[in-house]
């Protein structure tokens, strides 16, 4: 029970999409990296001197302006985000990313860069979209290595000087996905991943681990 008020700190960020994490990050002088689904690789929008956020828009109440725009047909998380965007509540981002894995997300996006809902004061903010692959094989992983050098790690190289290299991008850590064969909701046949003389040494109050879920 001693552990429920962790807990509840952390849901208590969900409430807010510019919570005091985002802030924090911010004041460091780190970049925020926004994107709007899971197909954008997490290890390569939290790199040194960045970090990523989903695009989430809590306690979301009317989307007149969005539906507007977008129309009721598409859904309405889609909605709430541009809606949200419109309110400015998304101006912390310096960029933002999206697949194209959904169109619905997609025309939010594109809503969001025409109607010029964020990076006013910022000339170096982007919008970048990007085509995904949906199955495992060989030309598909070439597809994906070249849409996130062009539309994430360029970008952020360019416009932030933010390194790139491998070193920087392996500095986070292991991540590895199950392959699903390429069939939508299919069960996953696993990955392995093995590792060798590893150690992990941390200085002051830091902390450094592997995790692994699923």
């Amino acid at each position: 029970m001693r552990d429920l008020k962790h807990l509840q700190y952390f849901e208590d960020l969900l409430q807010v999409a510019n919570n005091e994490l985002i802030a924090q990050a911010k004041a460091e002088g780190k970049v925020c990296i926004a994107y709007t689904c899971e197909n954008v690789p997490e290890p390569l929008v939290n790199l040194p001197g960045t970090f990523g956020i989903r695009l989430h828009a809590p306690n979301t109440g009317s989307m007149d302006i969005a539906t507007y725009y977008m129309t009721n047909l598409l859904c309405e998380p889609s909605r709430a985000l541009l809606e949200r965007a419109i309110e400015g509540g998304f101006n912390f981002a310096d960029c933002v990313i999206t697949p194209d894995g959904c169109t619905m997300m997609n025309r939010a996006v594109e809503n969001m860069e025409l109607l010029n809902t964020m990076g006013k004061d910022n000339p170096n903010f982007f919008h970048e979209y990007m085509e995904i692959a949906f199955k495992n094989t060989d030309s598909d992983v070439a597809l994906s290595v070249l849409q996130c050098t062009n539309h994430i790690l360029t970008p952020l190289k360019e416009k932030y000087g933010i390194d790139t290299f491998d070193a920087a991008i392996r500095a986070n850590g292991v991540f590895s996905y199950g392959g699903n064969g390429g069939r939508n909701g299919a069960a996953g046949d696993g990955t392995t991943v093995t590792i060798r003389d590893t150690v992990i040494t941390t200085t002051g109050s830091g902390s450094g681990g592997i995790m692994t879920t699923g």
